[in-house]
């Protein structure tokens, strides 16, 4: 199949329902219009899955007074309690990831002296990883690789398995603080009970109810 050609079909089944809800968990910004493409069905079918079987909502991003004031207050309670000695920035542990597609045509370069009329063959579901590390001023740990979509109980196995593991043996372990990127998989109670029985509440993160008077 060479690109996106024939007629997307309307036919909604169990399949292209689990692909849609795939499509918006791993990218939430997402366009009806480009999740379409993706799961290879019409947009009006999409809309469907996405309110009636879904049940996702389309927010839009807000910067309200309040929000502003909350960051304020976190940074200064932060600065503060570095002033006062309480904070190492040492031993705070920084983590992200990145989503690298495994198909680099879209680099590729044709040299002749005639244009070639190259084909390209396009697969519906690019191939992808996640790549995914933490990093201090002690070093780097990772990069972890997740072949396959990150929910919420493949990130916690990572950080059980391979991230706590590797810090562990550090002899301040229990002074080190821990922060994290705000995607939906990170911000589940599996992902906060796991981090508090290491961390305690030297957490930083978004939708952490410890953290969130700060408004990080």
């Amino acid at each position: 199949m060479f690109g996106n050609v024939g007629r997307l079909l309307s036919v909604k089944t169990p399949a292209k329902i689990e692909r849609t809800r795939q499509v918006f968990e791993r990218s939430p910004r997402t366009s009806i219009r480009k999740a379409a493409q993706q799961v290879g069905i019409k947009r009006a079918s999409v809309r469907q899955i996405v309110v009636a079987d879904l049940q996702l909502f389309p927010y839009k991003i807000q910067i309200h007074q309040r929000s502003v004031e909350q960051r304020l207050e976190f940074v200064h309670t932060i600065v503060e309690m570095i002033d006062n000695d309480q904070f190492d920035v040492s031993m705070l542990w920084c983590s992200d990831e990145a989503h690298f597609h495994l198909n680099g045509y879209v680099n590729w370069r044709i040299w002749g002296t005639k244009n070639p009329h190259f084909a390209i063959e396009k697969s519906l579901y690019p191939q992808r990883v996640t790549v995914w590390c933490a990093l201090s001023s002690r070093g780097i740990v990772g990069a972890i690789f997740f072949e396959q979509t990150v929910n919420s109980a493949r990130y916690v196995e990572a950080l059980r398995n391979q991230f706590i593991p590797a810090i562990q043996s550090e002899p301040d372990f229990k002074s080190m603080w821990f922060m994290q990127g705000g995607t939906t998989p990170h911000r589940t109670n599996e992902v906060f009970d796991l981090l508090e029985d290491h961390f305690n509440e030297r957490i930083v993160a978004l939708g952490y109810p410890k953290i969130e008077k700060y408004g990080h």
